[in-house]
């Protein structure tokens, strides 16, 4: 299958769902401040994106999730602190908070270093000093070809992505560092 990037339409039922998830959001008992933090950085991975490199890694854990966004049956919310756990010999997702991104990566080393695995969607910053600190020497990874249609969370009117995006690999093994390209929507390579 091709890799397509574009904009979907929203039909009737989507923004009926729309509807009901920014009423949803209304009741809940949260400061502005802190729902326009969530909102940026609570955005779920797109199933297919998630399916397409889950039947390469076979995750075991999801270490960055709500309830809504799950996309293993085990994972840590906002509330677990993932960071604060150690992670040991799972197969981690994390489509980790962009805004800080090296704890992420430094964890992921973490689960290397306990038998583990990890699997890390974030914003590519190949102009920063962690990226080449952490990222080059010790994973490999890959840039996505086109915006990744992340998706928000209950109650927030989806918009378009204005940032291009790496998924990193940290494991056992042989390293192979800069891999390629692969599709957003499918995570094909």
């Amino acid at each position: 299958m091709a890799c397509s990037v574009g904009p979907a339409s929203a039909g009737p039922a989507v923004k009926q769902q729309l509807f009901l998830d920014l009423a949803r959001a209304a009741e809940r008992e949260r400061s502005p401040e802190a729902l326009a933090e969530d909102e940026r950085q609570t955005w779920g991975t797109p199933m297919a994106l998630f399916a397409g490199i889950d039947a390469e890694a076979r995750f075991t854990f999801d270490a960055c999730a709500s309830p809504e966004t799950a996309k293993c049956p085990d994972f840590w919310t906002i509330d677990d602190d993932a960071l604060a756990h150690t992670w040991g010999p799972e197969v981690y997702w994390c489509n980790y908070p962009f805004a800080k991104a090296r704890p992420w990566h430094e964890k992921a080393l973490e689960a290397v270093a306990n038998g583990g695995e990890a699997w890390l969607l974030g914003n590519i910053s190949t102009g920063a000093k962690w990226f080449y600190e952490v990222v080059v020497p010790h994973a490999d990874w890959w840039t996505l070809r086109g915006r990744v249609a992340f998706v928000p969370p209950l109650g927030v009117m989806p918009s378009t992505n204005d940032r291009d995006s790496v998924l990193c690999r940290y494991h056992r093994g042989p390293l192979r560092g800069y891999m390629g390209t692969r599709c957003p929507k499918t995570g094909r390579a």
